[in-house]
C-alpha cells in the first residue's frame, strides 16, 4: 500500500514537467514546459471528434450529401489522439529512468477517477429513466469499468478509446520494465516492439477489412495498435540531429500537410488511416522540436480535453435534442446555435468534473499516502507533498 501511494503521489509531481498525450485531463502542470504546438494539436483532435459525433447525429435524422460525406471525412479524428498519445508516451520511455510505478500512478489519475464517475453517472441517468434494457445497460457499464469495452459490448459508443488507451499504457509500462531488467539490449528490444507493434495494427486492419470472419475477432486494440506504435517511433527519433534541424522540420511539415489534402482520395479505408497517421506523425514530430510556450488560455482548454471526451457524447446529444430534433423545421442556424452551445456545454461539464472529481480525489489519495509515511509526532507532516515530500524521505 506504502508502494502504490508514493507511486500515485510521485507522479502527481512528475506530471508539473510534462506535456500530456491524448484526450487528456490535467493537473497543475508548469506553464514553462507546455508546447503551444501540442496543445493546439490536441484541442483541434477533440474538436474533430465532437463535430464527427455531432454532424453524424444530425445527419442520421436530416441526413444530405454534404453532412454524409462531412462525417465520412471527420470519422479518423481519433486517430491523432492515439499518435499523440504515443509520442507522449514514447518520450516518457526514452527516459533511462523510467520509473514503471511512477507511470502506472500516474496513468490511474489521469484515466480512471472521472471515467469511472462518468459511469456511475450515466448508470444512474439511465435506470431512472430507461425501460426493459436495464440488464444490457447493467453489463455495459461493467465492461466499461473493467476497461474492456472494446472486447465486449460497452453502454457506451466512445469509451472504448479510453479501453483501448489504458492496455497501451500498460504496454509501455511492461516495455518499460523490460528495457530497465536489460539495458545493454535496449536498441534492440525497442526498436523490434516498435516493428512488432506497427506490423500488428496494419495487418489487424487490413484483415479485418478484407474477411469478415476476421473482422469480428480483430478489436480497436489491434487496429489502433500501428497509430500509437508510429508516434513512438515519431519520439524516438525525434533526438537525432538531422530530425532537429530547420530544414528537415519544413519539409516535414510540407509532407504532412500535403498528405492531409490528399488522403480523402484513396479508395480504401484501411490504407487512409494509415496515411493519416503518418501525416499527423510526422506533425507533432515537426511542432515538437519547435519549442513555443503555450498560452494559459490553450494549456487551460488543452486540460480539458479528456473531460470533454467523456461527456461530449451525452451533453451533445441533449444539445442536438432541444435545436436540432426539435418540433419544427431543422434550420441551418438552429443547427449551429446546437452545435455550439453543445461545444460550450461540453466544456463547461468537463471543468467542472475536474474541478469536483478529479482534484479531490487527488488530495485524497495524498491524504492516504501522508497516513502511510507519518508516525505519530513525526516531522513528515510539516512537509511539502508536492516537493519536498520525497526529498525529506530520501535524506532520512
Amino acid at each position: 500500500m506504502k508502494t502504490l501511494c508514493i507511486a500515485i503521489v510521485d507522479s502527481r509531481s512528475s506530471v508539473r514537467n510534462q506535456n500530456e498525450g491524448g484526450p487528456q485531463n490535467s493537473g497543475p502542470i508548469s506553464k514553462q514546459t507546455r508546447n503551444l504546438w501540442l496543445d493546439v494539436i490536441r484541442f483541434c483532435a477533440f474538436c474533430r471528434v465532437f463535430l464527427l459525433h455531432a454532424v453524424g447525429g444530425v445527419a442520421a435524422i436530416h441526413g444530405t450529401a454534404f453532412l454524409e460525406e462531412l462525417t465520412n471525412q471527420l470519422r479518423h479524428g481519433v486517430t491523432c489522439f492515439f499518435v499523440l498519445s504515443g509520442f507522449l508516451m514514447g518520450r516518457k520511455l526514452a527516459k533511462t529512468n523510467f520509473n514503471t510505478s511512477r507511470f502506472i500512478g500516474d496513468r490511474f489519475l489521469r484515466l480512471v477517477p472521472s471515467y469511472w464517475f462518468f459511469l456511475l453517472f450515466m448508470s444512474v441517468a439511465y435506470f431512472s429513466f430507461a425501460g426493459k434494457d436495464k440488464g444490457v445497460m447493467l453489463w455495459g457499464a461493467v465492461w466499461d469499468m473493467l476497461f474492456l469495452s472494446d472486447y465486449l459490448h460497452g453502454a457506451h459508443a466512445h469509451t472504448w478509446a479510453v479501453a483501448v488507451e489504458m492496455k497501451y499504457y500498460l504496454l509501455v509500462a511492461g516495455l518499460g520494465a523490460v528495457l530497465n531488467r536489460y539495458p545493454k539490449w535496449r536498441t534492440h528490444i525497442l526498436w523490434t516492439s516498435l516493428v512488432s507493434f506497427y506490423g500488428i495494427g496494419l495487418i489487424s486492419r487490413l484483415s479485418s477489412t478484407v474477411s469478415p470472419e476476421i473482422s469480428s475477432t480483430v478489436t480497436m486494440f489491434h487496429e489502433r495498435l500501428d497509430d500509437f506504435a508510429i508516434g513512438m517511433v515519431a519520439a524516438e527519433i525525434s533526438a537525432f540531429p538531422l530530425i532537429r534541424s530547420a530544414k528537415t522540420s519544413r519539409m516535414m511539415l510540407g509532407i504532412s500537410m500535403v498528405l492531409m489534402l490528399v488522403v480523402v482520395y484513396f479508395p480504401l479505408n484501411w490504407a487512409r488511416q494509415s496515411i493519416l497517421a503518418f501525416a499527423f506523425a510526422l506533425l507533432i514530430l515537426t511542432t515538437s522540436v519547435t519549442r513555443i510556450q503555450s498560452p494559459a488560455f490553450l494549456t487551460y482548454l488543452s486540460g480539458l480535453t479528456y473531460n470533454a471526451y467523456l461527456w461530449h457524447f451525452a451533453v451533445g446529444a441533449i444539445c442536438l435534442v432541444i435545436f436540432v430534433h426539435a418540433p419544427g423545421q431543422a434550420t441551418p442556424v438552429r443547427i449551429l446555435i446546437g452545435l455550439a452551445v453543445g461545444f460550450v456545454m461540453s466544456l463547461a461539464t468537463a471543468r467542472l468534473m475536474q474541478k469536483w472529481i478529479e482534484n479531490p480525489f487527488r488530495a485524497f489519495l495524498v491524504r492516504i499516502y501522508t497516513w502511510c509515511v507519518s508516525a505519530p509526532g513525526a516531522e513528515y507532516r510539516s512537509v511539502e507533498l508536492t516537493g519536498g515530500l520525497k526529498q525529506a524521505l530520501d535524506k532520512n
